[in-house]
């Protein structure tokens, strides 16, 4: 056991003698460990149901689903000792939580990572894109998760979108009349000959 898990162990003990546990079936109460972590106790036939608590949402709305760890879950008797009652919290829970943290931390580092090089890439293409261009910037969700798109209005003809990723982008443009949209193809015939950085 780490020296954080002897912690989390300690904190699980000492909230098990201060908080106001269920009493009567179908009662909720939540054992809080630290700003992220806590682990929830309902009454279920008449048996303390204790299960490893979600972590919070990111702020631009992404959520954390495990891939390989499971949000662990044990039943114990509520008229046993709080000591005994956090002893098996110790035993039977923690382990498989110390499994879901860790693959939450790296899953929040990961996530983190996506959104710097997304927001990254948008500020380049709004810088590139220059003030010719009438742009709105809206955010929709994709995937659970926040991202940017560029709204594109040049004239009348030629308007559109770009919607980003942090491995590039979609353009999607409407092109009305004959010229304009030769000219926006001979452009795209242009990139071809254009080296990736």
């Amino acid at each position: 056991m780490t020296t954080d898990d002897r912690t989390l162990a300690a904190a699980v003990a000492a909230e098990m003698h201060t908080s106001l546990l269920p009493t009567k079936e179908g009662e909720w109460a939540r054992i809080r460990i630290d700003d992220h972590r806590a682990i929830s106790c309902v009454m279920c036939d008449g048996r303390f149901v204790l299960s490893a608590s979600r972590p919070p949402r990111e702020p631009d709305g992404w959520w954390f689903e495990p891939r390989t760890a499971v949000f662990p879950s044990i039943t114990v008797d509520p008229h046993r000792d709080p000591k005994v009652i956090a002893r098996e919290v110790d035993r039977r829970l923690l382990p498989g939580y110390a499994l879901v943290w860790d693959e939450y931390r790296q899953a929040v580092s990961d996530h983190r990572r996506y959104m710097w090089s997304v927001a990254t890439l948008a500020d380049r293409v709004r810088d590139a894109l220059g003030d010719r261009w009438d742009r709105r910037d809206v955010r929709r969700h994709s995937g659970g998760m926040e991202a940017p798109v560029v709204n594109l209005t040049f004239t009348n003809h030629l308007y559109g979108e770009v919607r980003i990723s942090h491995d590039g982008a979609t353009f999607d443009l409407r092109v009305t009349g004959h010229e304009l949209t030769v000219a926006l193809a001979l452009f795209l015939g242009a990139l071809r000959a254009t080296p990736e950085a």
